[in-house]
């Protein structure tokens, strides 16, 4: 048996593989079915696609914890903080970009129909908008993925967000256990 294998925490790596198969499962059910339909055990699967990746990506780091642990370095561990403030200051935008287009739609007449159909943000940029029109004429669309939805946008940059923020504390607790052993030994 491998180190690395030696090294994975078992207590994480299973809810890891499982939610994992949770995260595929949904994605493809999405894909074929619509991601904003339902009809998935009245959650729609977006939503399971969404937790799902979220504690597929925090059992995935738990359960390969001290394996990560060694191979970090104190200027290593800086450099993946800065990726994760990158990583949060990014999806945080687009998140409250993505409430304030939801709350502009709340309070327009008829506007909770464009929830669903993205098209209608989008700025308007002749090369796109003919992009749009051949998929759409030409039916190489999925039920899930076209047209680009809001719901599944904004679902997607709040797990993206929440994974930076997880990642941003994995990291801090690498370090103060890092200072804990230099100061006081193993």
């Amino acid at each position: 048996m491998s180190r690395a294998w030696k090294e994975i925490d078992r207590t994480f790596f299973y809810p890891f593989i499982l939610f994992l198969a949770l995260a595929l499962a949904s994605f493809i059910f999405g894909l074929f079915n619509g991601f904003t339909d339902s009809s998935f055990i009245f959650v729609r699967p977006i939503t399971i696609f969404q937790y799902s990746v979220f504690f597929a990506y925090v059992f995935g780091l738990l359960s390969f914890k001290k394996n990560t642990e060694r191979n970090l370095t104190s200027k290593k561990k800086e450099l993946y903080m800065a990726l994760g403030f990158f990583a949060a200051m990014a999806s945080l935008f687009e998140v409250l970009l993505n409430f304030f287009i939801w709350f502009s739609f709340f309070s327009t007449p008829g506007g909770l129909s464009q929830i669903n159909d993205f098209r209608v943000v989008l700025p308007s940029n002749p090369t796109l908008k003919s992009f749009l029109q051949y998929l759409n004429t030409t039916n190489i669309q999925t039920s899930g993925l076209y047209p680009p939805n809001l719901n599944v946008a904004s679902k997607g940059w709040f797990a993206i967000f929440f994974g930076a923020l997880y990642w941003i504390y994995f990291v801090t607790t690498l370090k103060i256990k890092s200072r804990e052993i230099e100061k006081w030994g193993k």
